[in-house]
């Protein structure tokens, strides 16, 4: 089997391409601070950063129609903006945030009409599981989930009607409205419904938005709130 990527729902065998996953299996730096304290050996870690967006390299290959294909392949990569779903044969089950930066160097064998190059990524540091994308459904109050994974995930939860939702210790209330429900998206910290901005109908207890730890989290609502849905939005490394 030969072996390709997906971007932004554009899978490289439309271009003739096909990748070698060797750096696929690559995992990102989590930044630290660093503090050196005077008359003490070693550097005290400080405040815990983020993890750092990672590069990911695709060794590729074209075999037949070179050049129609790299101009085409080009094109697809250079007309998207901003971060788009990246996926590879190599993880079936998972699938990346990632930009394509530009620049390409080819080997071409123009006898053979064939030619091999890196296609590089730029990469936000989660590998978000497919499973993570599925939604969970609550229309009865308590009920629990559980993260399969050993990080901390901001989840997507929509929520019919209003009252008081309740996610492990957090407590978060809906306000009454016209709107049939409100999007709670954790990872971006927004509320809405569309593209109608939601923010002025949620308020947070603990003036956060929820997560999801590892392991079982409890999911409870009261008031008029007839369904929630969850995306959990499981990661790893």
């Amino acid at each position: 089997m030969r072996n390709y990527f997906t971007f932004d729902d554009k899978a490289s065998t439309l271009y003739g391409v096909y990748i070698t996953g060797t750096g696929t299996y690559n995992a990102p730096e989590r930044a630290y601070e660093t503090i050196n304290v005077p008359g003490r050996d070693g550097a005290v870690l400080g405040i815990e950063k983020h993890f750092e967006n990672i590069e990911l390299v695709y060794p590729a290959f074209i075999y037949s129609n070179f050049k129609g294909n790299l101009s085409n392949l080009k094109g697809m990569l250079m007309s998207k903006v901003g971060y788009k779903k990246l996926s590879d044969t190599y993880h079936p089950d998972e699938y990346r945030l990632a930009f394509y930066r530009g620049g390409m160097e080819v080997e071409a064998r123009t006898q053979h009409d064939a030619g091999q190059f890196d296609i590089v990524f730029e990469c936000k540091p989660q590998r978000y599981l497919v499973s993570g994308d599925t939604v969970t459904t609550f229309t009865t109050s308590p009920g629990s989930i559980s993260n399969p994974t050993s990080f901390t995930s901001r989840p997507i939860i929509r929520v019919y009607g209003y009252g008081t939702l309740t996610v492990n210790s957090n407590s978060i209330t809906i306000s009454q409205s016209t709107n049939s429900y409100v999007d709670i998206d954790s990872e971006v910290m927004d509320c809405y419904k569309g593209s109608v901005n939601m923010n002025g109908l949620v308020s947070f207890q603990a003036n956060d938005f929820p997560t999801l730890i590892p392991g079982s989290n409890s999911i409870a609502f009261s008031g008029n709130i007839t369904k929630v849905e969850v995306t959990p939005k499981w990661w790893k490394v």
